[in-house]
């Protein structure tokens, strides 16, 4: 449970400091092998580039979470082999991931996939 502090300072400092104190039961403390193993899950997310976030929106393209799972899943693939930039293909969906990164640097849909050409990649993935 986490609960908001305001302090407020003399009239003649315009500050206002907001402290956030986290209050912990504790049967809900863990160990910090499991802290590190969920900042580790935590760090395993792909990530989407502004020029990718930008294109999921302009063409009304949503990702599941199983499909966000996939996705990683591929990356860790790619990385296994030593992979730095991939296409990935699933559906009609084909994805530019830089795998160091875990990013998502661009995405094409269907319709602009013909006659595409893709450049500067080292691997491929098809789902």
């Amino acid at each position: 449970m986490s609960e908001r502090i305001h302090m407020r300072v003399p009239a003649d400092k315009a500050v206002r400091e907001e402290i956030h104190v986290s209050r912990v039961s504790p049967a809900a403390k863990s160990s910090f092998k499991e802290i590190l193993a969920g900042k580790q899950q935590e760090s395993e997310v792909i990530k989407f580039s502004a020029h990718a976030l930008e294109r999921l929106r302009l063409r009304n393209i949503k990702f599941s979470r199983e499909e966000l799972k996939e996705i990683g899943r591929m990356a860790e693939q790619v990385k296994a082999k030593g992979g730095q930039d991939s296409l990935f293909i699933m559906k009609d969906l084909a994805l530019i991931v830089n795998i160091p990164n875990k990013t998502v640097v661009t995405v094409i849909d269907g319709p602009s996939l013909a006659e595409h050409v893709f450049t500067k990649i080292d691997s491929a993935v098809v789902r």
